[in-house]
């Protein structure tokens, strides 16, 4: 773990920006960083994306998130898709409502504002202490990464649409609302609106589809271990794709899309037992 730059990301809708500022006037005295970049801004991200083209970056990349799980994805995959050689390793504080995988609590951020705390020697420390949680990134057609869920939906969202998917040469179509592609880290996301289940940390290469309310009883969310998937869109009119929330592309109709496992890996650091986190959420509130 070398870190040569510190990004930060914020979700502007629930963390106040004068926290940012202080934050970001405290850290740069102790490393190179960006200015905070809005993660809910598409103007910042835009500038953002030019702005890390023209910056040469050779060693190890943190990523400082402000908010939920939902940002701290975004953050990531922003980062991946911007610095594809570098390796990027994340400590996200949790502003959101359940926080899964940001393991770091606002008093830990008071603390360090306040100079009780170190955070950088403490992120190092954690590291070398493998107190941490690995995963991988997957990607659309070869361009777009995300880690949590890929969702294919109707561009008109009020109309359902007709969708195929495509697994070792066997296709399932089904009319519906859309289809979403989740990961492991996606298990504690959108997919747990559709009944979905909790999937844990150590099966990081697992990837599974459901489709959003069929107009079929018989299709059940399935599981399966590195698989590429192909989405075709069977319907007359455009559907559009999401990744960890992001709009990303237009899928046209009779167009489709590839999506499978990139060998690229991120690392959250201040790893807690997510099922522990997961009871904590759901069972003792």
């Amino acid at each position: 773990m070398n870190i040569s730059k510190v990004l930060i990301f914020y979700n502007s809708i629930n963390v106040d920006f004068f926290v940012i500022k202080s934050f970001y006037e405290k850290i740069k005295k102790d490393c190179s960083c960006f200015k905070p970049i809005d993660i809910t801004n598409k103007r910042e991200i835009s500038i953002f994306r030019s702005n890390i083209k023209k910056v040469d970056i050779e060693d190890d990349i943190l990523v400082i998130n402000f908010g939920g799980d939902g940002s701290l994805f975004s953050s990531l995959s922003l980062t991946a898709e911007s610095l594809e050689k570098n390796n990027i390793y994340t400590i996200s504080f949790n502003f959101g409502n359940k926080g899964f995988y940001c393991f770091y609590s606002k008093e830990t951020l008071m603390n360090f504002l306040k100079g009780e705390l170190n955070l950088l020697e403490a992120s190092i420390l954690a590291y070398e202490n493998q107190e941490f949680v690995e995963g991988y990134f997957w990607k659309v057609n070869n361009q777009h990464y995300f880690i949590g869920d890929a969702v294919i939906k109707p561009y008109i969202h009020y109309k359902t649409i007709k969708l195929e998917y495509h697994i070792d040469k066997k296709n399932i179509e089904e009319i519906c609302d859309g289809i979403i592609i989740f990961t492991t880290f996606g298990s504690t996301g959108y997919f747990l609106s559709i009944n979905g289940i909790y999937i844990d940390t150590g099966f990081s290469d697992l990837i599974g589809v459901s489709f959003i309310a069929p107009h079929s009883l018989k299709h059940r969310a399935q599981l399966f271990k590195n698989k590429e998937i192909v989405v075709l869109n069977k319907d007359r009119k455009n559907a559009i794709l999401l990744t960890d929330g992001q709009d990303k592309l237009i899928i046209e109709p009779q167009e489709s899309i590839i999506i499978n496992k990139s060998e690229k890996k991120f690392t959250l650091i201040g790893n807690k037992n997510i099922f522990t986190r997961w009871i904590e959420n759901f069972y003792e509130k």
